[in-house]
Formats: C-alpha cells, structure tokens, sequence
C-alpha cells in the first residue's frame, strides 16, 4: 500500500510469493560480518543485534541451494553478496556460513592472445569470463547502454590498449547466457619497438597492480577482508625470425598466515615459436601481522617490476 519495504519487508513479502509458488524458503539472517576468522569469532561468540542485520531466504532448486538477498533482476539466480560470510538460521538455531553453488561464486578469468609481427604490429584478442556478483553489474550496464554510449564505450577500451591501436572486432557482450562474456580484438601498429635486431613490448593488463599499498611500513596489522581468484593467461605468437631474449619472469609467492597464494609461470615453446604465461592470485582473508608486511611490499614491488611485464626478441642467428 505505501509501495515501500525495508529489507526485511521485501523478503516476507519474496517468502509469501515463492511459498505460493510451492517453494519452500527459509529465514537467515545475514550481514556484513568480517570474512577474517580472527575478526568474527570474537562477536559471534556473544549475542548482538548488529552482526545479523539482513534477512536473507534460502531454498533448494534441485540439489543447489539458492540464497536470495534482493539482487536485481540482472542477477543470476545462484549468486549471492554474501558467500561465505555467516549466516543465522532462524528455523534451526543454528550459525553457520553460505555457501553458494560451484561456479556462482566470484571468479575473474581473462586470456589474451597475441601475435607478434616483425614490424611490430601487434594484434590482440581479448576475452574475459564474467561470474558471481560481478555479472549483475555487466549484465545491467550492456542490457541499458545506448547505442551511441557502447560505441564511445567501445572506443575507449581500444584506446586503453594503445595509442595506435584500432578495433579489428565488434565488441561482443555475451549478457544473456551465464556466465557472461566479453571479447574483442583490435590491432596496435608499433605496439612492439624495433631496436636493431632486438623487438620487445609488454603485455597488457596482468596482476601487477594487486598488491599497493600507500605506505610500505606498519605499526598495526593489515586485514585482507576479501578473497581474490583470478586468472590471466597469455597466449603470445611470436613473429618468424625471432626467438626470446628476455621472458618475463615466474614468480611464486605463499602470502603470510596462510592467506593464499600468488603464481606467474612462463613457457617458451619453440617448435610453435610462442609464449605462453599464466598469472595466478588465490588470496583469502586474513589478519597479517605488521611484521610481516614487509614480506607484501617485496612481492608487490616483484609484481609491479617492468621485468614481470616486459618480453624482448632478438632475430635468430643463421646456424
């Protein structure tokens, strides 16, 4: 009647309709609750009205559990802003933790396949996979754009590759299926630099930016609240006539308090004449010790490095 609910009037009223519609939801209670263990335990361990501040309903489609919080209709059914935070089970008593099906969890993949010209006209394609909660916002953002604000759109992620580079593709935006996709290629004249019998160029886009911080010393402990899973892969065509000089270099970093993993591996197949690498981040939170954080600025700085990013070619000597 006043055509307004808060949360907890949006999901008694979800409840009734998908009980109508012969569901079985349940009530949870949910929250913005720390992921970090250390940070959780203490408040969950005594009673209050501010850790449980959003009602959530549960209900199982097939063998997959579905958690429902208000997402919009952009949203694929599955996902949930609150994976893996914890949950109250208003039937049962009980606390535990959400968890959403495989692959409506939050992930981001990317590939890059590159080929290299002598000339140092480089084409590349991008392609990335677009999953959990991130689709809500990929699906709304192409289903509502204009026309004329996709092309400008378009225009500046070929611009942001290079300064020469021009689209050698449509944009494709697969919003419709899930998980979403999104390629497109353009083609980068002088992309690579010609410097005698040498060739090199760097990669585009990469995990180098993931561990910055603005200062690189500690007095209190860094809470990592949010978990990273990301995967960018390269496939790199090098040009006839060349051969690697200068990879970028593998890197493989535990983080502290065993709060996950970083990895780049770099292969040269030379019967192909190309070169494959492979950037990998699987961080989860944690409460690092201000002793420790030294440990992330050396490996942000690695990450960050040029060599991480760089490939020099040299024409191959006649044998």
């Amino acid at each position: 009647a006043d055509r307004y609910g808060n949360n907890a009037d949006r999901m008694v009223l979800l409840h009734a309709l998908l009980s109508a519609a012969g569901f079985e939801p349940r009530f949870l209670l949910s929250g913005g609750l720390s992921l970090i263990p250390a940070a959780a335990e203490p408040l969950l361990a005594i009673p209050s009205r501010q850790v449980f501040d959003t009602v959530v309903l549960k209900l199982e489609l097939g063998r997959e559990p579905i958690y429902l919080n208000g997402s919009s209709q952009y949203a694929e059914l599955g996902t949930c802003s609150f994976h893996r935070r914890a949950m109250l089970d208003l039937e049962r008593g009980t606390i535990g933790k959400i968890e959403v099906a495989p692959g409506k969890d939050d992930r981001a993949r990317t590939v890059y396949e590159m080929d290299v010209a002598a000339d140092g006209r480089v084409g590349i394609t991008q392609s990335a996979t677009i999953q959990g909660t991130a689709f809500e916002g990929f699906h709304q953002g192409y289903a509502e754009i204009t026309p004329e604000n996709r092309r400008r759109h378009y225009l500046e992620m070929v611009s942001a590759v290079s300064q020469s580079a021009t689209a050698a593709s449509e944009l494709l935006t697969g919003y419709e299926t899930y998980p979403g996709k999104l390629e497109y290629s353009v083609v980068a004249d002088r992309y690579a630099v010609a410097d005698g019998d040498y060739l090199y160029f760097t990669i585009p886009g990469g995990i180098g930016g993931l561990l910055q911080y603005r200062s690189t010393e500690r007095t209190m402990p860094l809470a990592w609240g949010g978990h990273v899973d990301a995967l960018t892969e390269y496939n790199i065509v090098l040009p006839d006539g060349y051969e690697p000089a200068i990879l970028s270099s593998n890197f493989s970093w535990q983080a502290p308090n065993g709060a996950g993993l970083v990895e780049v591996g770099v292969v040269y197949s030379e019967q192909a004449n190309a070169v494959r690498i492979v950037q990998m981040a699987d961080l989860k939170p944690a409460l690092i010790p201000a002793d420790r954080f030294p440990e992330i600025i050396a490996a942000a700085k690695q990450l960050a490095h040029p060599a991480m990013r760089t490939i020099l070619l040299r024409k191959k000597t006649s044998r």
